[in-house]
Order: C-alpha cells, then structure tokens, then sequence
C-alpha cells in the first residue's frame, strides 16, 4: 500500500503521462509499466508513452534482456528528451550493456530538459553499477533537488551510504523513504540489519498521516464501594496532519453491569449501566515537544457519582529513550466537574487545579508484547490541596492475529477526600479486550 502523493508537473512530460510518473517516483515500476501501457494501447502514435513504457519495464526487470523492445522501437526523427532516456536505458539492458554510449543518450536527454528526473536517476543508477559512486551520488541528489520524494533515489544513496560504511547517513535515507512508504520492505528491513534492537521500522507505522479507526470488545472488574463485573465496547477514530503527531482523536464506548456486591451483598444488576466520551487535539511544533487539549466525559447511572468531566490543557515533551522506547510528561491547567449522590442528597465539584502527568510507552508492532504503557496523572486544586484526584494505569498488548490484538490492563484511581468520609478512596479496575483496526 503506498501513500497518496500530488502529482509533480515536470516539463518534460506530456500532461497524459503525469500519473505515470507519480507511480515511478514512489518506485512502482509494475503500476508505471500499466499505466504507460494504457496509454500507448489507446494511441499507438504516441512515441513517448513508448517510451514510458519501456523505461518502466526496464526498471521493472532490473535491466535484464528480453523485455520485447528494439532500438527500433523508436521514430529515427523522435528526438524528445523522453526518447533519449528510452534509448540509453535500452543500451543498459540485454547480454551487453553499453555504458558509455547510455551515458550519451541521458546527458542529451538532460541537455535538452534538465528537468528530466528519470534521466538523472538512470546516470546515478548507471554510474553506481559501474563503480562510480561518487559521480553516482551527484545525480541521484539533483534528482532529489527536483523531487526530493523520489523513492528510488533515497534507496539508492542509502545503498550507496552501506557499502562505504556510513551507517548513520544510510539510517537517515531509509527514515526518509518510510516518510513515504510507511510499508517500503528494503528499507525497513535495512534498518533492521543496521540499527538492530536500536531500531524498530514497525514503529514508524505511527508516523502515518490521514485517518486510522479502531473497535474493541471488553471484560472488567471493578472494585472500589462497590465491585462489579462489567462487558462492554468501545470505538475510536482519529486523523493525523503531519509526521510529528499533530492530530485529533476521538472515542466512546459502553459498559453493562452483569454482577455487582454491596456491602458484602452479591446481585445481579443491569441497572448501573455506564457510557463515556471522550476528544483530545493535540499540536506538535517541534520534534519533541506539543500541547494537548483534551476532554473526557463519563456517566454512570444509579450511582453514587452520575457523571464526571474531567478537562485539561497541557504543554508536553517526548524523550525518545530508544526509537520504540520513550518518556513523555504534561502539565497544564485542569478542572473536574462532577455530581456525587448519597442518602442525604447531592453534591457538586467544580475544581479548576493543575494538571499532570507522564507517561512511559513501548512499542514494537512486530513483537509478540506489541506495546506496553505505564502512566499516571493528578488533578492538585492549589486551594483545597487535599482534594487531589488521580489515576494510575498499566497496560499491555500482545499480537494475535492481525489486524486482531488482545489488551490487558490495570487501573487505580485515588481520591484523597471523598465527598462522604465512609467512601473508599481507592477504586481499581483489571480490563480484558480484544481490539480490532479496521484502517
């Protein structure tokens, strides 16, 4: 699955093999093959698209005889710089390969338009076969100054960066092709060779941009004034702008309670049914560091706390122990708003206090313990310092069967000064699920 890119409009293309060239600059020789074959076959005239076609082909092929084209397959008089590279990629394919003259062809091909990019990428590919890489690594970076998204381009110069041994610029270049391709196979498994456990590609999986959603089924118990087993789902959708982080996310779910005891008293119940909400933004303007907004509503009937809205506005950093290892702390202004009800009658919160958290996350997609998380956060009113609310979590999750995966986590919140002294102070919750990604 490649990521949708914009077209790039080249000059020395004719607008009908725009979409071609979109494909050859994510390295799709087999769709660029297709679609300039579209084109030729709806008009056999059209010497250029030939001349796609064969390019693709032979990039498709890796230069190897018996694609099916000749010399001939172009008009004597068609002298387009399109044509040209046709032609010296053609002196680069079959049992004997011509450099030199294959070089002639792509430097007239440059001549005539310097805004040929597959020109350039054929003299870097040609000089890098032939043992020039530093005239190689010239060409493939003017290809990058005309479209710095080339794929084939980033590949190369990594594979060029690996052979003299400079590991850290070949890092780079494959980070910069899972930009693009987030699911590009060479250059994640390169990284794995190079980097080893440093380096994790699946977790650039997160660097994604557009639309991601999930579901989940659950099983908890609960236990606090109460103790209750509870089933239930969930769902969540979010969009992501940019590489850094910046997104929106939103979820909701449900719970139903199946068994309750109170007081020592076991029941069943089905009337303490309970639903929440929640959305979150969050804005990265550097690589380490962002701010978050976020809000999170609850209701649980027939209790002895309806509802709560918990809400905060926080400034964030990311310490990247290791790429799929990292510590992130927030603090910011809060405030709980909430309805408690007892016996003798009801009672408000409205708190604004400061707000703070951290966070301690793995992630490694393709391992058997894909993410694991221990976070904490506090609501501190500075006023009524004693009536702090927090909460503190852990959570692991385990690969199944894609996209399938199976959540397991623990919960504790702690109110320093419930609203009626008898009440614990202490709740916790042990959650089972099974989580599905649709996209």
């Amino acid at each position: 699955m490649y990521p949708a890119v914009l077209i790039i409009i080249l000059s020395f293309l004719p607008e009908n093999l725009q979409p071609w060239y979109s494909s050859c600059s994510l390295g799709d020789w087999g769709a660029a093959t297709e679609k300039a074959g579209d084109i030729y076959t709806a008009d056999s005239t059209d010497v250029d698209a030939l001349a796609a076609l064969f390019i693709a082909s032979a990039l498709e092929n890796g230069f190897e005889a018996g694609t099916g084209f000749t010399a001939e397959s172009f008009l004597p008089d068609s002298q387009t710089s399109l044509t040209l590279t046709a032609r010296g990629a053609l002196l680069m394919t079959g049992s004997g390969p011509f450099p030199e003259e294959a070089g002639e062809q792509f430097l007239e091909s440059i001549r005539q338009d310097p805004d040929n990019v597959l020109a350039l990428y054929l003299l870097g590919t040609l000089n890098a076969e032939n043992g020039g890489s530093e005239t190689a690594l010239c060409y493939f970076n003017e290809t990058l100054s005309l479209d710095a998204n080339f794929l084939p381009a980033l590949l190369s110069l990594g594979g060029i960066a690996e052979r003299e041994a400079r590991a850290e610029d070949a890092v780079d270049y494959y980070l910069k092709v899972l930009e693009q391709d987030v699911f590009n196979s060479f250059a994640r498994n390169r990284l794995r060779i190079i980097a080893g456990d440093s380096y994790d590609p699946e977790s650039t999986i997160g660097i994604m941009q557009g639309f991601s959603a999930s579901t989940a089924v659950d099983l908890s118990i609960e236990r606090g004034n109460r103790a209750m087993l509870e089933w239930g789902g969930s769902a969540g959708v979010s969009y992501r702008f940019d590489s850094r982080g910046t997104s929106v996310d939103a979820d909701m779910g449900g719970r139903s309670v199946t068994w309750e005891e109170i007081y020592g008293l076991s029941r069943d119940s089905l009337n303490t049914n309970r639903a929440w909400a929640g959305l979150r933004f969050d804005y990265w303007f550097h690589e380490n560091y962002f701010i978050e907004a976020a809000s999170h509503w609850d209701r649980q009937m027939y209790t002895e706390r309806p509802w709560q809205i918990t809400s905060y506005c926080a400034v964030g950093w990311k310490k990247s122990i290791l790429s799929w290892f990292w510590f992130s702390p927030k603090l910011g202004l809060g405030a709980v708003n909430a309805r408690w009800t007892s016996g003798a009658g009801e009672m408000y919160i409205n708190d604004f206090s400061i707000f703070a958290s951290a966070d301690l996350r793995y992630r490694k997609l393709h391992t058997f313990i894909s993410e694991a998380e221990i976070s904490g956060n506090v609501y501190f009113p500075p006023d009524n310092p004693e009536d702090f609310i927090s909460k503190g979590s852990i959570s692991l999750a385990f690969n199944t069967w894609s996209p399938l995966y199976v959540r397991i986590g623990y919960a504790v919140d702690y109110t320093r000064s419930p609203e009626i002294s008898t009440w614990k102070k202490f709740n916790s919750s042990f959650t089972t699920s099974i989580n599905f990604d649709l996209f």
